[in-house]
Parts: structure tokens; sequence; C-alpha cells
């Protein structure tokens, strides 16, 4: 209390409330200058903090008072503010209600909501504000349809955790492809050879070419589709169709540099033409 030291050294009157006073951090101490008959006097006021360390030092029917851990979750500063409740009672932080305003701050609370992974409702609002928060539900939640969809449709990542039954879903891999073309990664076999999928992924990128059936990389009217997105799609190509004389003057058609992607066998007067007539650069390749 050395604000208040200070201030009685210059003449000031002190009035402390008479709540339990405590020297941690879990109580701040705001001092209030005010003039009464033309004395002035310092009143020490006291509040609680949002500390995540802070209720470690309250007394213990604080800590196991559902109120006080909840205001101090919800009014801390910082995305931290959460870990309150870690200080509070063993049956505390076990309590659905803390537990959900943990969750809601942060996902990496839900480490501590183990006896909640197999409640469905608790893990749909889970999922519902963090995507993610999926991989820590049983196999029954995983494998829920309407649980998995909502957790994908918050975030596509959430398909890494969703149940090997559902990947073959149309409508989760569909809902998780149209945010990032990353999630056909995780799709079934059977989805990575429906063009429509792979064709949502392919807008966005290239890339997702890598994920696409063989099938699909070895039809030629695909491929030359693909090649609008970038030469560097032939290289997901399907072998067969670097070998493929007609497919490639095509290609070098539509991008001159695809020639570096023909095998050497096709590399003849006309094609290397062809692909010079798109860009010079192609003779590099030749």
């Amino acid at each position: 209390l050395q604000v208040a030291e200070f201030m009685m050294k210059r003449g000031f009157r002190l009035e402390a409330p008479t709540a339990r006073l405590t020297n941690a951090p879990f109580v701040q101490i705001l001092p209030e200058v005010e003039q009464q008959e033309g004395n002035p006097e310092l009143h020490l006021h006291m509040q609680t903090t949002g500390s995540s360390k802070a209720l470690k030092y309250a007394p213990l029917e604080d800590r196991g008072n559902k109120e006080i851990v909840m205001k101090a979750m919800r009014e801390g500063h910082g995305h931290q503010s959460w870990k309150v409740m870690l200080y509070g009672s063993k049956e505390l932080r076990r309590d659905r209600d803390v537990l959900a305003e943990a969750v809601k701050q942060d996902y990496t609370a839900m480490a501590y909501a183990s006896p909640y992974y197999g409640d469905r409702n608790f893990m749909m609002k889970a999922v519902q504000q963090h995507g993610i928060a999926l991989r820590y539900g049983t196999e029954e939640i995983r494998s829920d349809p309407d649980l998995a969809y909502a957790a994908v449709k918050t975030s596509w990542r959430a398909m890494k955790n969703v149940s090997r039954k559902l990947c073959g879903s149309s409508r989760i891999v569909r809902e998780a492809v149209k945010q990032c073309w990353q999630a056909l990664e995780y799709a079934s076999e059977e989805l990575r050879d429906d063009k429509d999928i792979v064709n949502l992924a392919l807008k966005q990128s290239w890339r997702s070419l890598q994920f696409a059936s063989l099938r699909l990389r070895g039809e030629s009217g695909f491929m030359l589709k693909a090649l609008a997105q970038g030469v560097e799609s032939l290289q997901y190509a399907a072998p067969a169709l670097c070998y493929d004389y007609d497919f490639m003057k095509q290609a070098v058609a539509v991008n001159g540099m695809a020639l570096q992607y023909a095998a050497q066998d096709l590399m003849d007067r006309e094609l290397v033409l062809e692909a010079v007539r798109n860009t010079w650069r192609a003779l590099e390749h030749a």
C-alpha cells in the first residue's frame, strides 16, 4: 500500500472498504480523492481483476464461487482470460457452463473438457465457434453428419478430424473445398474423382491437382482446362498424357512452355514450332 502511505504523509485521511484485504493480485486498490468540508480524503476501493493468476490468491470460498469465476473470465483482458478457471475449485473446473465459456474464448480450453467430449450439445456449440474443436470429439461425435458439417462450415481444417466415413460425404467435402482447395486432401478416393468437386478446388489453385484422381489427371479435356491455371499444372498430369502427341500439341498452343512436359520421343519440328508460336521462350525446352 505504498500509495496510501505516501498520501497519509501529506495529510490525507484514508478509508478502506470493510471487505477482506489480501496482499495478492486478486484485488486492485483503487485510490479516489474526494473533498469533504475542505479536507482531502483518499478512499481505497477494491475490485477483482481478470488476471489468469488472480484467482490463485483468492479465499477458498471465492475459488469455488461460480459467479465470481465466470465474471472474471468474461471481464478479463486478452485471449488468455479463460485460464482464470484453472485456479477455481475442482468442481468448477468440471462445470459445464464454466467450460463452455472457456471454450467460447479459446478452443484449446477443450483440453480440460474431457467429460463432455461425447456430449452432442456441448460439442455442437464448441464446433460452431471453433471448427477444429472437433478433434476432441469421440468417434461417435466425429461420425455425426450434422455436427461434422457444422464444424467444417466453421473451418475447413475440421476435415482433418472428420470420421473416415464422412470424408465420403459430398455435402461436407464440398463445403470444405469451397473454403480452401487443400481440403481436397481429406476427401475420399471417390470424391477425388468427382469432377465438380475437384473443379471447385482447381479454380482456387492448380496445386489441388495433386489430390485429384489419376483418372481425371489423365483426361485431356480436364487437364487442358487446368493448364489455364498455370503451366505447372502439367506436372500432375498422368504420365500417359505426356506421351500423347495430340494432347501436347493442344497444350503448347495454349501455353508454349508446356513443351517442357512433353516426352522426348514427341519432340519434332512441328511440335516445337507450335510452342514457339505461342512464346519464343519455349525454345529453351526444345
